[in-house]
């Protein structure tokens, strides 16, 4: 939390210096941080406070598991750091969920199975873990049409901020192509609230297709490319250390 208000006053860690775009419950939550409120506890419960800030974050945290464990996957360990991850902006049950689903997927794609078959197994998986706990009882029944997220068309598909709507959006668009740069343009073309969507959306596809089927023209477009790529390398070797 104490690098949240150096990213939104200071606007450390930023692309070009500047801080832009800043979700409200994020900035509540900061904010309530900056007054003394314990980490788990800012994070807005209301129902107006569901948007996708802490699902954008959240592959970090499957990753450190990934390098804990061979097989993760989503269990009374690794569910409640995700949460809490989660619930530092974001405390909403559907914020944590979809977390949840989301590190779910995650886990089933560095298994290794195809691509389909892992998207469903860590979507199945999830729900049935969800389905036993009463705290996610008023939210589980919105997230069952994951089952059959492939069977949408594009336009039954939205790209808002809504976090639920950013879930679906990345599964879809991971399951309907067959590229790491498919994948991006397709949740790009969604519209909206395209740059989290892309980013959700491509971090299920990066881990599926590996560094190098990003484009080579796109990471030489990044802001602070270099460091961006030290900061990866390092992070990966943290969590991978002992493989």
């Amino acid at each position: 939390m104490l690098r949240f208000g150096d990213w939104l006053w200071n606007a450390s860690n930023t692309a070009h210096d500047e801080v832009f775009d800043v979700g409200c419950t994020t900035k509540n939550a900061i904010i309530s941080f900056s007054r003394g409120v314990p980490p788990l506890d800012c994070g807005e419960t209301a129902e107006f406070s569901c948007g996708n800030g802490s699902l954008m974050r959240i592959l970090p945290t499957a990753l450190y598991f990934m390098g804990q464990d061979q097989a993760p996957e989503l269990n009374d360990r690794t569910a409640p750091v995700i949460h809490n991850i989660s619930k530092c902006t974001h405390a909403h049950p559907r914020c944590l969920m979809a977390c949840g689903i989301y590190c779910a997927a995650a886990f089933q794609l560095y298994r290794g199975n195809d691509l389909p078959s892992a998207v469903k197994s860590g979507i199945l998986s999830a729900l049935s873990y969800y389905e036993e706990k009463s705290e996610f009882a008023d939210v589980y029944r919105e997230f069952e049409s994951l089952k059959s997220i492939d069977l949408r068309t594009k336009k039954q598909i939205h790209g808002s901020g809504y976090v639920l709507h950013t879930l679906e959006a990345s599964l879809w668009c991971l399951l309907k192509t067959a590229s790491y740069e498919d994948c991006v343009l397709t949740a790009i073309s969604l519209g909206e609230d395209t740059d989290t969507t892309a980013a959700v959306a491509g971090g299920l596809a990066g881990l599926w297709y590996g560094v190098q089927a990003i484009p080579e023209k796109w990471l030489q477009k990044l802001a602070k490319y270099r460091e961006l790529k030290q900061r990866a390398e390092k992070f990966y070797c943290a969590c991978f250390k002992n493989s």
